[in-house]
Protein backbone atom coordinates (compact mmCIF):
# COMPACT_ATOMS: atom_id res chain seq x y z
CA UNK A 1 0.00 0.00 0.00
CA UNK A 2 1.12 3.33 -1.14
CA UNK A 3 2.68 5.85 1.69
CA UNK A 4 -0.62 8.22 0.76
CA UNK A 5 -2.88 5.62 0.87
CA UNK A 6 -1.69 4.41 4.10
CA UNK A 7 -1.82 7.91 5.53
CA UNK A 8 -5.51 8.02 4.24
CA UNK A 9 -6.52 4.77 5.87
CA UNK A 10 -4.76 5.91 9.42
CA UNK A 11 -6.71 9.60 9.28
CA UNK A 12 -9.86 7.30 8.71
CA UNK A 13 -10.38 5.58 12.18
CA UNK A 14 -12.23 7.60 14.39
CA UNK A 15 -10.72 5.93 17.79
CA UNK A 16 -14.00 4.83 19.02
CA UNK A 17 -14.31 4.91 22.91
CA UNK A 18 -15.58 1.44 23.29
CA UNK A 19 -13.51 -0.25 20.47
CA UNK A 20 -15.44 -2.32 18.74
CA UNK A 21 -12.57 -3.60 16.43
CA UNK A 22 -10.58 -4.74 19.44
CA UNK A 23 -14.01 -6.91 20.79
CA UNK A 24 -14.48 -8.66 17.17
CA UNK A 25 -10.82 -9.60 17.26
CA UNK A 26 -10.38 -13.20 18.54
CA UNK A 27 -7.26 -12.16 20.49
CA UNK A 28 -8.08 -8.95 21.45
CA UNK A 29 -5.65 -6.73 19.35
CA UNK A 30 -6.78 -3.29 18.99
CA UNK A 31 -6.58 -1.11 15.78
CA UNK A 32 -7.58 1.95 18.04
CA UNK A 33 -4.27 1.96 19.80
CA UNK A 34 -1.84 0.77 17.71
CA UNK A 35 -3.21 3.23 14.71
CA UNK A 36 -3.79 6.29 17.31
CA UNK A 37 0.29 5.02 18.26
CA UNK A 38 0.76 5.67 14.24
CA UNK A 39 -0.94 8.92 14.00
CA UNK A 40 1.55 10.06 16.76
CA UNK A 41 4.00 8.95 14.26
CA UNK A 42 5.59 6.60 17.27
CA UNK A 43 5.18 3.79 15.25
CA UNK A 44 7.56 1.23 17.44
CA UNK A 45 4.87 1.44 20.23
CA UNK A 46 2.44 0.84 17.36
CA UNK A 47 4.08 -2.38 16.56
CA UNK A 48 4.27 -3.09 20.36
CA UNK A 49 0.60 -2.93 20.89
CA UNK A 50 0.08 -5.33 17.49
CA UNK A 51 2.30 -7.92 19.06
CA UNK A 52 1.60 -8.00 22.62
CA UNK A 53 -1.71 -9.50 21.79
CA UNK A 54 -0.67 -11.22 18.34
CA UNK A 55 2.55 -13.23 17.49
CA UNK A 56 2.16 -13.17 13.86
CA UNK A 57 0.96 -10.05 13.48
CA UNK A 58 2.72 -9.54 9.98
CA UNK A 59 1.15 -13.07 8.80
CA UNK A 60 -2.61 -12.04 9.86
CA UNK A 61 -2.06 -8.45 8.54
CA UNK A 62 -1.92 -10.25 5.09
CA UNK A 63 -4.54 -13.19 5.49
CA UNK A 64 -7.14 -12.17 7.91
CA UNK A 65 -10.45 -11.49 6.43
CA UNK A 66 -13.00 -8.98 6.99
CA UNK A 67 -15.31 -10.73 9.03
CA UNK A 68 -13.26 -9.64 12.73
CA UNK A 69 -11.82 -5.97 13.16
CA UNK A 70 -13.63 -4.90 9.52
CA UNK A 71 -16.52 -6.14 10.08
CA UNK A 72 -16.90 -4.56 13.20
CA UNK A 73 -15.54 -1.09 12.24
CA UNK A 74 -17.31 1.91 12.64
CA UNK A 75 -17.22 3.70 9.48
CA UNK A 76 -18.94 0.82 7.64
CA UNK A 77 -21.98 2.53 9.01
CA UNK A 78 -20.66 6.09 7.22
CA UNK A 79 -18.82 4.96 4.06
CA UNK A 80 -16.53 1.76 4.26
CA UNK A 81 -14.00 -0.27 6.89
CA UNK A 82 -10.80 0.89 7.83
CA UNK A 83 -8.56 -1.71 5.84
CA UNK A 84 -6.94 -2.62 9.53
CA UNK A 85 -5.32 -5.52 8.26
CA UNK A 86 -3.24 -3.74 5.80
CA UNK A 87 -2.41 -1.11 7.64
CA UNK A 88 -1.29 -3.55 10.17
CA UNK A 89 0.88 -5.10 7.54
CA UNK A 90 2.05 -1.64 6.66
CA UNK A 91 3.49 -0.72 9.84
CA UNK A 92 5.55 -4.29 10.52
CA UNK A 93 7.33 -4.63 7.53
CA UNK A 94 8.27 -0.89 7.44
CA UNK A 95 8.84 -0.50 11.93
CA UNK A 96 8.59 -4.08 13.41
CA UNK A 97 12.50 -5.16 12.75
CA UNK A 98 13.67 -4.74 16.02
CA UNK A 99 10.66 -5.42 18.72
CA UNK A 100 11.59 -8.70 20.86
CA UNK A 101 9.03 -11.18 20.77
CA UNK A 102 8.39 -11.99 24.53
CA UNK A 103 8.11 -10.42 27.46
CA UNK A 104 10.41 -10.92 30.27
CA UNK A 105 9.14 -13.05 32.74
CA UNK A 106 10.99 -14.94 35.42
CA UNK A 107 11.09 -18.72 34.30
CA UNK A 108 8.96 -21.36 36.40
CA UNK A 109 11.96 -24.14 35.78
CA UNK A 110 8.99 -26.28 34.18
CA UNK A 111 8.94 -27.42 30.23
CA UNK A 112 5.91 -28.21 27.80
CA UNK A 113 6.00 -29.85 24.52
CA UNK A 114 3.83 -28.81 21.82
CA UNK A 115 3.23 -30.45 18.80
CA UNK A 116 3.04 -28.90 15.52
CA UNK A 117 4.40 -25.49 13.92
CA UNK A 118 0.88 -24.22 12.73
CA UNK A 119 -0.46 -20.99 14.00
CA UNK A 120 -2.33 -23.10 16.44
CA UNK A 121 1.12 -24.32 17.61
CA UNK A 122 2.76 -20.93 17.26
CA UNK A 123 0.10 -19.60 19.53
CA UNK A 124 0.74 -21.79 22.09
CA UNK A 125 4.45 -21.73 22.22
CA UNK A 126 4.25 -17.90 22.40
CA UNK A 127 1.87 -17.82 25.45
CA UNK A 128 3.61 -20.48 27.36
CA UNK A 129 7.40 -18.28 26.75
CA UNK A 130 5.13 -14.96 28.33
CA UNK A 131 3.54 -17.45 30.77
CA UNK A 132 7.33 -18.65 32.27
CA UNK A 133 7.84 -22.13 30.81
CA UNK A 134 10.29 -23.72 28.55
CA UNK A 135 8.96 -24.98 25.41
CA UNK A 136 9.75 -27.78 22.89
CA UNK A 137 8.17 -27.86 19.54
CA UNK A 138 8.07 -30.67 17.77
CA UNK A 139 6.96 -30.46 13.90
CA UNK A 140 6.83 -33.90 12.05
CA UNK A 141 8.12 -32.42 8.35
CA UNK A 142 11.04 -30.74 7.71
CA UNK A 143 9.06 -27.59 7.01
CA UNK A 144 7.51 -25.06 9.46
CA UNK A 145 4.60 -23.20 9.34
CA UNK A 146 1.66 -25.85 8.81
CA UNK A 147 -1.57 -24.63 6.59
CA UNK A 148 0.59 -21.88 6.42
CA UNK A 149 2.86 -23.35 3.45
CA UNK A 150 -0.91 -23.94 1.49
CA UNK A 151 -1.41 -20.10 1.43
CA UNK A 152 0.16 -18.96 -2.47
CA UNK A 153 3.03 -16.49 -2.40
CA UNK A 154 0.88 -13.49 -3.68
CA UNK A 155 -1.16 -13.64 -0.40
CA UNK A 156 1.24 -14.47 1.82
CA UNK A 157 4.61 -13.73 0.99
CA UNK A 158 7.56 -16.00 3.09
CA UNK A 159 9.20 -13.82 4.22
CA UNK A 160 6.49 -12.80 6.16
CA UNK A 161 6.09 -15.93 7.92
CA UNK A 162 9.67 -16.07 8.31
CA UNK A 163 10.05 -12.24 10.09
CA UNK A 164 6.93 -13.61 12.63
CA UNK A 165 8.56 -17.01 13.26
CA UNK A 166 12.18 -15.85 14.05
CA UNK A 167 10.86 -13.63 16.48
CA UNK A 168 9.52 -16.02 18.44
CA UNK A 169 12.01 -18.27 18.23
CA UNK A 170 14.71 -15.79 19.77
CA UNK A 171 13.70 -16.74 23.11
CA UNK A 172 16.48 -18.56 25.32
CA UNK A 173 13.55 -21.11 26.66
CA UNK A 174 12.79 -22.81 23.39
CA UNK A 175 13.93 -25.22 21.61
CA UNK A 176 13.11 -26.70 18.10
CA UNK A 177 12.83 -30.20 16.50
CA UNK A 178 11.78 -30.45 13.03
CA UNK A 179 11.74 -34.07 11.44
CA UNK A 180 10.16 -35.55 14.56
CA UNK A 181 7.31 -37.25 14.62
CA UNK A 182 5.37 -37.64 17.53
CA UNK A 183 2.49 -40.78 17.67
CA UNK A 184 1.92 -40.89 21.02
CA UNK A 185 1.95 -37.42 23.24
CA UNK A 186 1.68 -39.20 26.61
CA UNK A 187 4.97 -40.67 25.80
CA UNK A 188 6.55 -36.89 26.59
CA UNK A 189 5.79 -36.88 30.27
CA UNK A 190 8.53 -39.55 30.08
CA UNK A 191 10.59 -37.29 28.91
CA UNK A 192 10.44 -34.67 31.62
CA UNK A 193 7.47 -32.68 29.53
CA UNK A 194 4.69 -31.51 32.53
CA UNK A 195 2.11 -30.55 29.84
CA UNK A 196 1.56 -31.26 26.59
CA UNK A 197 -0.30 -29.10 23.92
CA UNK A 198 -1.29 -30.94 20.22
CA UNK A 199 -2.06 -28.10 17.37
CA UNK A 200 -1.75 -31.04 14.45
CA UNK A 201 -4.14 -29.15 12.07
CA UNK A 202 -6.87 -31.20 10.38
CA UNK A 203 -5.33 -34.21 8.57
CA UNK A 204 -8.39 -35.02 6.25
CA UNK A 205 -10.40 -32.94 4.03
CA UNK A 206 -14.75 -33.51 5.07
CA UNK A 207 -15.86 -36.02 2.58
CA UNK A 208 -18.23 -35.26 -0.46
CA UNK A 209 -20.13 -38.46 0.00
CA UNK A 210 -20.21 -38.75 -3.43
CA UNK A 211 -19.34 -41.53 -6.23
CA UNK A 212 -16.29 -40.82 -7.75
CA UNK A 213 -15.25 -39.28 -4.98
CA UNK A 214 -11.62 -40.88 -5.47
CA UNK A 215 -11.32 -39.30 -8.61
CA UNK A 216 -11.11 -35.81 -6.80
CA UNK A 217 -7.72 -34.42 -5.95
CA UNK A 218 -8.28 -32.29 -2.07
CA UNK A 219 -7.27 -29.00 -1.71
CA UNK A 220 -4.00 -30.50 0.31
CA UNK A 221 -2.49 -32.35 -2.13
CA UNK A 222 -3.27 -29.27 -4.95
CA UNK A 223 -1.58 -26.60 -3.04
CA UNK A 224 1.77 -28.68 -1.83
CA UNK A 225 2.23 -29.35 -5.21
CA UNK A 226 1.02 -27.53 -8.00
CA UNK A 227 3.32 -28.36 -10.59
CA UNK A 228 2.33 -32.07 -10.34
CA UNK A 229 -1.13 -30.38 -12.03
CA UNK A 230 0.27 -27.75 -14.01
CA UNK A 231 -0.86 -29.17 -17.12
CA UNK A 232 -4.44 -29.03 -16.16
CA UNK A 233 -6.20 -26.79 -18.38
CA UNK A 234 -9.90 -27.29 -17.08
CA UNK A 235 -10.02 -27.46 -13.62
CA UNK A 236 -13.53 -27.12 -11.56
CA UNK A 237 -12.66 -26.73 -7.72
CA UNK A 238 -15.77 -27.55 -4.95
CA UNK A 239 -16.06 -24.92 -2.65
CA UNK A 240 -16.29 -21.29 -1.99
CA UNK A 241 -13.70 -20.39 0.86
CA UNK A 242 -10.25 -19.03 1.23
CA UNK A 243 -8.85 -22.05 0.49
CA UNK A 244 -11.30 -22.49 -2.64
CA UNK A 245 -9.86 -18.90 -3.70
CA UNK A 246 -6.49 -20.13 -3.06
CA UNK A 247 -6.71 -23.04 -5.67
CA UNK A 248 -8.45 -20.81 -7.86
CA UNK A 249 -5.11 -17.88 -7.94
CA UNK A 250 -2.77 -20.75 -8.36
CA UNK A 251 -4.48 -22.65 -11.68
CA UNK A 252 -4.84 -19.48 -12.88
CA UNK A 253 -0.49 -18.68 -12.34
CA UNK A 254 -0.18 -21.90 -14.26
CA UNK A 255 -2.51 -20.65 -17.31
CA UNK A 256 -5.57 -22.64 -16.88
CA UNK A 257 -8.34 -21.87 -19.72
CA UNK A 258 -11.02 -22.92 -17.69
CA UNK A 259 -11.44 -22.21 -13.84
CA UNK A 260 -15.21 -23.41 -13.06
CA UNK A 261 -15.68 -22.99 -8.79
CA UNK A 262 -18.86 -24.68 -7.41
CA UNK A 263 -20.44 -23.39 -4.34
CA UNK A 264 -23.98 -25.09 -2.90
CA UNK A 265 -25.30 -21.72 -1.69
CA UNK A 266 -25.67 -18.18 -3.44
CA UNK A 267 -22.70 -16.07 -3.47
CA UNK A 268 -23.59 -13.91 -1.28
CA UNK A 269 -22.76 -16.89 1.21
CA UNK A 270 -19.34 -17.36 0.23
CA UNK A 271 -16.92 -16.64 2.91
CA UNK A 272 -14.76 -14.06 1.44
CA UNK A 273 -14.82 -10.07 0.85
CA UNK A 274 -16.57 -8.45 -2.04
CA UNK A 275 -12.81 -7.48 -3.26
CA UNK A 276 -11.79 -11.10 -3.23
CA UNK A 277 -15.19 -12.29 -5.20
CA UNK A 278 -13.80 -9.24 -7.76
CA UNK A 279 -10.29 -10.81 -8.25
CA UNK A 280 -11.80 -13.94 -8.60
CA UNK A 281 -13.71 -12.27 -11.62
CA UNK A 282 -10.68 -10.85 -12.59
CA UNK A 283 -8.51 -14.24 -12.68
CA UNK A 284 -11.25 -15.38 -15.21
CA UNK A 285 -12.92 -17.67 -12.46
CA UNK A 286 -16.81 -18.90 -13.08
CA UNK A 287 -18.55 -18.81 -9.71
CA UNK A 288 -21.73 -21.08 -9.98
CA UNK A 289 -24.09 -20.87 -7.26
CA UNK A 290 -26.37 -23.27 -6.01
CA UNK A 291 -24.67 -25.82 -7.85
CA UNK A 292 -23.90 -29.49 -6.57
CA UNK A 293 -21.31 -32.06 -7.71
CA UNK A 294 -23.25 -35.09 -7.34
CA UNK A 295 -21.00 -37.50 -9.05
CA UNK A 296 -17.78 -37.71 -10.85
CA UNK A 297 -16.24 -40.49 -13.47
CA UNK A 298 -13.02 -40.81 -15.00
CA UNK A 299 -11.98 -42.08 -18.79
CA UNK A 300 -8.44 -41.51 -20.11
CA UNK A 301 -7.95 -39.21 -17.74
CA UNK A 302 -10.97 -37.20 -18.04
CA UNK A 303 -13.53 -36.30 -15.57
CA UNK A 304 -17.15 -35.66 -16.21
CA UNK A 305 -18.93 -34.09 -13.19
CA UNK A 306 -22.91 -34.29 -12.73
CA UNK A 307 -23.62 -31.04 -11.69
CA UNK A 308 -27.38 -30.77 -9.70
CA UNK A 309 -28.82 -27.26 -9.13
CA UNK A 310 -29.55 -26.63 -5.11
CA UNK A 311 -31.89 -24.31 -3.70
CA UNK A 312 -31.81 -22.69 0.31
CA UNK A 313 -34.96 -23.45 1.96
CA UNK A 314 -35.48 -21.80 5.78
CA UNK A 315 -31.42 -21.95 5.55
CA UNK A 316 -30.90 -25.49 4.39
CA UNK A 317 -29.40 -26.37 0.75
CA UNK A 318 -31.22 -28.91 -0.82
CA UNK A 319 -31.11 -30.60 -4.46
CA UNK A 320 -33.75 -28.73 -6.56
CA UNK A 321 -35.75 -31.30 -8.45
CA UNK A 322 -37.51 -29.15 -11.08
CA UNK A 323 -34.25 -28.12 -12.77
CA UNK A 324 -32.79 -30.81 -14.19
CA UNK A 325 -28.53 -32.05 -13.79
CA UNK A 326 -26.15 -31.48 -16.85
CA UNK A 327 -22.67 -32.86 -17.14
CA UNK A 328 -18.97 -30.99 -17.65
CA UNK A 329 -15.99 -32.45 -18.47
CA UNK A 330 -12.72 -31.37 -16.82
CA UNK A 331 -8.87 -32.13 -16.43
CA UNK A 332 -8.85 -31.87 -12.84
CA UNK A 333 -11.45 -31.62 -10.00
CA UNK A 334 -10.61 -30.00 -6.64
CA UNK A 335 -12.38 -30.26 -3.24
CA UNK A 336 -11.55 -27.40 -1.86
CA UNK A 337 -13.85 -27.74 1.60
CA UNK A 338 -12.78 -27.78 5.39
CA UNK A 339 -11.35 -30.73 7.10
CA UNK A 340 -13.23 -32.32 10.12
CA UNK A 341 -11.59 -31.97 13.90
CA UNK A 342 -9.19 -34.93 15.24
CA UNK A 343 -9.82 -37.56 17.59
CA UNK A 344 -7.72 -37.20 20.37
CA UNK A 345 -8.43 -38.33 23.77
CA UNK A 346 -7.05 -35.22 25.85
CA UNK A 347 -6.78 -35.35 29.70
CA UNK A 348 -5.62 -32.07 32.18
CA UNK A 349 -1.98 -32.55 30.64
CA UNK A 350 -2.96 -33.19 27.22
CA UNK A 351 -4.93 -30.26 25.47
CA UNK A 352 -5.60 -29.81 21.90
CA UNK A 353 -5.65 -26.59 19.81
CA UNK A 354 -6.30 -25.11 16.68
CA UNK A 355 -7.96 -27.03 13.59
CA UNK A 356 -7.86 -30.12 15.08
CA UNK A 357 -9.95 -29.69 17.94
CA UNK A 358 -12.63 -26.95 16.31
CA UNK A 359 -11.83 -28.02 12.79
CA UNK A 360 -10.85 -25.79 9.79
CA UNK A 361 -10.39 -21.79 11.10
CA UNK A 362 -9.22 -18.45 10.09
CA UNK A 363 -5.18 -17.83 10.85
CA UNK A 364 -6.12 -15.72 13.93
CA UNK A 365 -8.69 -18.24 15.21
CA UNK A 366 -6.54 -20.71 15.44
CA UNK A 367 -3.63 -18.40 17.23
CA UNK A 368 -6.11 -17.97 19.46
CA UNK A 369 -6.92 -21.48 20.18
CA UNK A 370 -3.58 -21.99 20.58
CA UNK A 371 -2.92 -18.95 23.70
CA UNK A 372 -6.27 -20.46 25.09
CA UNK A 373 -4.73 -23.87 25.66
CA UNK A 374 -1.84 -22.29 27.35
CA UNK A 375 -3.65 -20.30 29.93
CA UNK A 376 -5.82 -23.56 30.11
CA UNK A 377 -2.64 -25.87 30.62
CA UNK A 378 -0.95 -23.59 33.47
CA UNK A 379 -4.40 -23.39 35.12
CA UNK A 380 -4.83 -27.12 35.27
CA UNK A 381 -0.50 -27.07 36.33
CA UNK A 382 -1.62 -24.36 39.43
CA UNK A 383 1.71 -22.56 38.08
Amino acid sequence: MPNNQIKLEISRCLSCPQAPCMMACPLHVSPRDFIAFAKRGNYAESVKAIYNKNPLGLICGHVCPDTFCMKACTRCKIDSAVKIPSIQAVLIRRYGQEISATKKIEANEKKVAVIGSGPAGIGAVWKLLELGFSVELFEGSDKLGGSLNLIPQERLPRQAVEHDYQRIFQSDNFTLHLSTMVRKPETLFNQGFCGVIVAVGTQEVNNLGIEGEEHIVSYVDYLSQPEKYAKAQKIAIIGGGKVAADCALTAHKQNAETIHMFIRRNISDMRMSETEKEELKSYGVEINPLTRVTKVEEQSQVYTCKLAKTKVIEGKCVDDSDIPSKEEQYDLVIKAIGGNKIAIQENPRILCAGDCKNGATTVVEAIASGAEAAENLKATLKF
